[in-house]
């Protein structure tokens, strides 16, 4: 856990339950039995076995009884060590003598009551019924008779007893006054790991007569100096306190209250009060004197009301951790403390709760990209190993609490590594420690319900497995134990998708819009069974439905169709929103998405079709393209699931010579078994549930485009580098060439006109006129000059190419006239895209092609090399969107 002393980040969270005044800590009461103990005397009519009383306390001056329930009790002892085989119905006659508080007698009453007892049948066993009454303080009840299953009997059965209760509401008298003032105060530290340091102070009182409860209310107050000096502390009579301001109250009936030490350093100033009722009104409190006032300064508070935190002393110093207790009645709280490390990200979670003295260690670990991936269950911590019977732990941090089979923290090592597979599967959890521990034989406590504790078999966590596209979705989930950890196939998976348009129109007809602003998620149970969630583009659940066959231990619903109806879906029609498609000289590629719910049978049918070309000089030679055609299945984790005869063809009308593999081209182009063209009908049998990659791949041959070109050129189709030559010149306009060095100087005229006409700068004039002199010196024509011109007004650092500013730094988006700025303002024409060096315009003899060419007139590729610091990244860097292509020639990224 690294440390973060300077700019440690302590929280406190004090969440407080409101609450009522609880009068049940006025309620007092007295019993008696009549029973018949295990092998004793039984309970007989007309005995004194047969008849017992109950008698309160009588009244005094100084207490109120608000009110007096009597109640008499017929019951079953469930707990009775004899067992008893036989069913019965059993009533009971009672006689019933009363007394009022003044022992007074009150008229007597008869009560009947039944129970019935069947050893076989719970749900027709009456275990107890009751009878109530108010205001007498002494009742003598006796037994007049008993019937056992209609017939009359003088024996009780020794199972069943007759209780009698007097409950009585009694409020004490409580004086208001400096009296209050006279609780004694007594502050203990208290050490409850046996570790030597303080755990929590225990505030004591002695009781005050007439208080039903007491209130005790704290308050911190750091003494960290102005200077943020940590080894200085402010004197704590400069230190004042107001208990109206950021204060913490709570009511117990107790006569003590231990307050965790989970505070910074500083001090901890703290006072209580009694409350009371008036007996004349019980629903009226009547409120004490605080023992310490409500604001002064620490200094001049006694020791019994303060508590000093040492600067060395304060919780975790070295840790950034959050407090938030939570309060309930009588003093009841729950406290939690997380721990965080240096990125603030969750590392333990301790809760107490001070009602059952026990410490609930939780810890989340993190994989290697920061997020949540490993929850450990949280289990108590055993009680400290020391000769204090009651010794228990505290609240702290546990370092090295859970624990990996090699006897080291767990953490990412153990789970978030590459093992050269799709799946990630997590290492177990060492016995000896931490949440292992617990959920095995080796926990020490095997006492009562302690024995059934599961055995986690080192798996006592749940894993989360993310989507690997940096989107944050949960892929698979795990549970506990090893039946349900990833790669158990009993875990959960998450798949994402979109349905397509047949779906939809399927299940909402055809006005649901365009098909692209709906998903389509799965969740696949433990069981193997999936369900299907439809979203709009708002993330609404539209629709849900259960997919597939239902799992061997599950039952299937009533709708479900033995026979499913097949969907016939065009995979890269223009409706499918994942497609996606590369275009370049060789081919082109598709790829789309295909989103298996469930395992099926998934039949593909591809259709491919070639058009022969006409070359009239070639009228003896059916000419067509010939392609490598590769249909891809690529499930998430990489595998190729098509079947291998459609993963590299080759398609088109051709011979193909077996003894040397090479291709010919052939004169017979109606001949039905040369047609270049491909349809297929094939099957991927028992398709797992995923997400997968459907490819089309298709680019031309080499070999093919070699033969046809070697074909082309051997043939009279072929021109020859004159007939280039004679075929342009023919269509040149030489009208205007005839321009000699005397036109050229005077066409460019003055510096003043030059500059003032806004041709450019004066740097820009003199360059022109060593163009003139040249053209003066070699005889060149004035088309020469002008196209020497002009590649110097385009060229980096022309009047079309500035790329610098006037400070010579690198501005491609200063200059508007620039082509090297994609944001100019040049003119565009013949609907153009913008006029920048990234939309080039490339005239050949047919058209306008939008790429730049080689001295071949092939289309130029810029090929990648990766980046030595960043493996994955290719330099030279390339533009959001842009397409990494293969050549497969030599095998580079381009």
């Amino acid at each position: 856990m690294p440390k973060y002393t300077a700019g440690k980040l302590v929280l406190f969270c004090i969440c407080i339950c409101s609450f009522a005044f609880n009068s049940n800590a006025g309620i007092l009461n007295w019993t008696k039995s009549i029973y018949t103990p295990h092998n004793g005397t039984a309970v007989e009519v007309n005995t004194p076995t047969a008849i017992d009383s109950v008698m309160a306390e009588f009244n005094s001056a100084n207490h109120y009884d608000a009110q007096v329930l009597n109640r008499l009790t017929f019951g079953i002892d469930m707990h009775y060590p004899a067992y008893f085989s036989n069913q019965m119905n059993v009533n009971v006659y009672l006689t019933v003598k009363r007394w009022d508080a003044n022992m007074a007698p009150m008229s007597d009453t008869s009560i009947m009551l039944h129970i019935a007892y069947n050893p076989f049948d719970s749900l027709a066993t009456i275990n107890r019924e009751v009878s109530e009454f108010y205001n007498a303080h002494k009742i003598v009840f006796k037994i007049d008779s008993i019937e056992v299953n209609g017939v009359t009997t003088t024996i009780l059965p020794a199972n069943l007893y007759i209780q009698g209760d007097i409950y009585i509401e009694r409020y004490f008298e409580m004086t208001t006054g400096p009296s209050f003032l006279g609780l004694s105060l007594v502050s203990l530290p208290m050490d409850y790991d046996c570790d030597g340091s303080s755990d929590a102070i225990r505030i004591s009182w002695s009781p005050f007569l007439g208080a039903e409860e007491y209130q005790v209310e704290w308050m911190h107050i750091n003494d960290y100096t102005s200077d943020f000096d940590l080894s200085n502390t402010m004197d704590p009579n400069g230190l004042p306190f107001d208990f109206r301001f950021n204060s913490t109250r709570i009511s117990t009936s107790n006569n003590y209250h231990d307050l965790s030490l989970i505070f910074d350093r500083g001090w901890i100033v703290y006072r209580i009060r009694p409350i009371g009722v008036d007996i004349n009104d019980p629903t009226k409190l009547v409120v004490g004197t605080w023992t310490l006032a409500n604001s002064g300064i620490v200094g001049n508070v006694g020791p019994t009301h303060r508590f000093h935190v040492q600067p060395l002393a304060n919780h975790e110093a070295n840790l950034n951790w959050q407090y938030s207790a939570t309060y309930a009645e009588e003093g009841k709280k729950k406290e939690i403390v997380s721990y965080y490390d240096g990125s603030l990200r969750n590392r333990q979670t301790v809760t107490r709760i001070n009602s059952d003295e026990n410490i609930i260690v939780g810890e989340t670990i993190y994989d290697h990209q920061g997020r949540p991936a490993i929850n450990v269950l949280p289990v108590p911590v055993g009680d400290p190993d020391c000769q204090d019977p009651m010794a228990e732990s505290a609240i702290h941090f546990y370092p090295k609490f859970n624990k990996n089979l090699s006897d080291q923290p767990y953490s990412r090592a153990d789970f978030d590594l590459d093992n050269g597979g799709c799946n990630v599967a997590a290492d177990g959890m060492i016995t000896s420690t931490g949440a292992s521990r617990y959920y095995s034989p080796d926990n020490p406590n095997q006492l009562n319900e302690q024995a059934y504790v599961p055995d986690a078999q080192k798996y006592p966590f749940t894993q989360v497995e993310y989507t690997p596209d940096n989107t944050g979705r949960i892929r698979r989930q795990g549970g506990v134990g090893p039946e349900f950890q990833l790669g158990s196939n009993h875990e959960t998976r998450y798949l994402y998708g979109q349905p397509n348009s047949l779906e939809l129109d399927r299940l909402f007809g055809s006005e649901m819009g365009d098909v692209k602003h709906y998903k389509k998620n799965v969740v696949i149970d433990a069981h193997g069974q999936a369900s299907v969630s439809y979203l709009d583009q708002e993330g609404r659940v539209i629709a849900t439905a259960l997919a597939g066959n239902a799992p061997s231990n599950l039952e299937g619903i009533t709708s479900e169709s033995e026979n499913p109806v097949q969907l016939n879906v065009n995979a890269f029609g223009d409706d499918n929103s994942l497609n996606k498609s590369v275009i370049d000289n060789n081919g082109f590629a598709f790829s789309t998405q295909l989103l298996v719910a469930y395992t099926s049978d998934y039949t593909f049918h591809y259709d491919f079709n070639i058009s022969p070309l006409q070359f009239d000089c070639l009228d003896d030679i059916c000419v067509d393209c010939v392609y490598d055609l590769t249909l891809e299945l690529v499930d998430e984790c990489g595998q190729n699931v098509m079947p291998t005869s459609y993963q590299n063809s080759l398609v088109g009308n051709f011979i193909q010579d077996n003894s040397t593999n090479e291709l010919k081209f052939h004169s017979n182009c109606q001949n039905p078994n040369l047609q270049g063209a491909l349809s297929e009908t094939f099957t991927v049998p028992n398709l797992a549930p995923g997400n997968y990659s459907l490819n089309k791949i298709l680019t031309i041959n080499e070999d093919a485009r070699q033969a046809f070109v070697d074909l082309y050129l051997a043939s009279d189709c072929a021109y020859s580098l004159q007939d280039f030559i004679d075929e342009e010149m023919a269509i040149i306009d030489t009208s205007n060439c005839n321009v000699n060095c005397e036109d050229c100087f005077e066409n460019l005229g003055t510096l003043e006109n030059y500059i003032s006409s806004g041709q450019g700068t004066s740097n820009d004039y003199y360059e022109r006129v060593e163009i003139c002199e040249m053209a003066c010196q070699s005889g060149m024509d004035f088309c020469e000059v002008a196209y020497t011109l002009l590649k110097i007004d385009m060229a980096p650092g022309g009047q079309y190419g500035i790329y610098q500013n006037n400070q010579g730094t690198f501005n491609l988006g200063q200059d508007p006239l620039s082509i090297f700025n994609p944001s100019n303002v040049l003119p565009v024409s013949g609907g153009a895209p913008m006029a920048s060096w990234r939309n080039p315009r490339f005239f050949n003899g047919y058209g306008i092609d939008p790429f730049y060419v080689d001295d071949n007139g092939d289309r130029s590729k810029v090929y990648l090399q990766e980046n030595p610091n960043n493996p994955g990244e290719y330099l030279p860097a390339q533009v959001s969107g842009v397409t990494l292509l293969v050549d497969p020639v030599n095998g580079q990224f381009y």
